[in-house]
């Protein structure tokens, strides 16, 4: 795979792991003593918590989309708990990133009543992490001396 295109699955891999940071800054401090007492109105969507989260888990699927398309490797090979949520995250991606018709679309509530998809989405999101970096260094460390960057000097 092309070193730049790598780079910028990467970059789409940091931006989603930023916002599973600011996720769960935003969880710890509103976690209600259940989760099952999350209140689903029309605000629901719209707190900083599920903002961060449907982020998150949208660049996540676009980041191991990229993967997949650029490389031909499944992310499957790298995270066993991709095809479970594959299909999910696609779904709940194009929620996030396309205007829905209905409001409590099912592409985001599925995803929402699946209670250990958080943990599987988890999985993938460290195990394709690390897959990343590890190819990014050993990209970067074969790459001769000189500039990085088309056009730089």
């Amino acid at each position: 795979m092309e070193f730049q295109v790598l780079l910028s699955i990467y970059r789409h891999w940091l931006w989603a792991d930023r916002m599973r940071e600011l996720f769960e800054h935003y969880l710890r401090c509103n976690l209600p003593p259940s989760v099952d007492q999350f209140t689903f109105d029309e605000a629901f969507f719209t707190t900083s918590m599920v903002t961060c989260m449907s982020l998150w888990y949208g660049l996540l699927f676009a980041a191991c989309d990229g993967l997949e398309k650029a490389s031909g490797l499944s992310v499957s090979e790298i995270s066993s708990e991709y095809a479970r949520v594959r299909e999910l995250l696609r779904r709940f991606r194009n929620a996030v990133f396309h205007v829905q018709p209905d409001y409590w679309s099912e592409k985001l509530m599925a995803v929402l009543r699946e209670e250990q998809l958080a943990t599987a989405i988890r999985a993938v999101h460290r195990s394709v992490g690390a897959w990343l970096e590890t190819q990014v260094k050993q990209q970067s460390e074969a790459l001769p001396e000189g500039p990085r960057e088309k056009g730089r000097a």
